[in-house]
């Protein structure tokens, strides 16, 4: 699977959990890539995914920079829909959004 996130991906989600070296995993991702001339084509991506809910906006902040240290473009942010996840995520545009743009 990893070999073809590297051959045909865009945009690849390693999860935090699974029986693998996360290291290793994107380095054969990046070697697909390599080997198929589109390593310019493809970018990492982490988040707050599988109910995994952060609500506090200093933890989203942590979150986010160790995903950019870690050489990732993107970072989702997922909630529930109601309404603590609705205002978690009106505060995260207001207050963590502007950081990043």
């Amino acid at each position: 699977m990893l070999e073809l996130s590297g051959k045909y991906g865009d945009i690849i989600y390693l999860p935090p959990f699974g029986n693998y070296d996360p290291v290793a995993a994107k380095k054969t991702v990046i070697q697909a890539a390599e080997k198929a001339n589109r390593v310019d084509k493809i970018s990492f991506m982490s988040g707050s995914m599988m109910g995994q809910r952060i609500t506090d906006m200093d933890e989203f902040m942590k979150a986010i920079e160790s995903a950019k240290d870690a050489g990732d473009n993107y970072y989702v942010v997922s909630q529930p829909r109601d309404e603590p996840g609705l205002e978690t995520i009106r505060t995260f545009a207001k207050d963590v959004m502007p950081s990043f743009m």
